[in-house]
């Protein structure tokens, strides 16, 4: 995969786009468990960029329903 960076569209950052490898080894994995996941968000504290939010259990298991498992 192209390991170079370029810009992140007209912002003055430069990125690897890490989303691309992300995808790539999505393809390898076996587990219908984690391929079943259809959105990629990452965890809470990714999503949620706040403290309070992340001490709060009640809000994170409600959060999980960004997850969409299939269940």
């Amino acid at each position: 995969m192209e390991t170079t960076v370029s810009q992140f569209y007209t912002r003055p950052y430069q990125v690897i786009h890490a989303e691309r490898f992300a995808m790539a080894l999505l393809k390898k994995v076996d587990s219908a468990f984690l391929t079943s996941i259809k959105r990629m968000v990452g965890s809470g504290d990714q999503f949620a960029d706040s403290t309070d939010f992340l001490d709060w259990n009640e809000a994170l298991q409600s959060a999980g329903s960004v997850y969409d498992l299939g269940k």
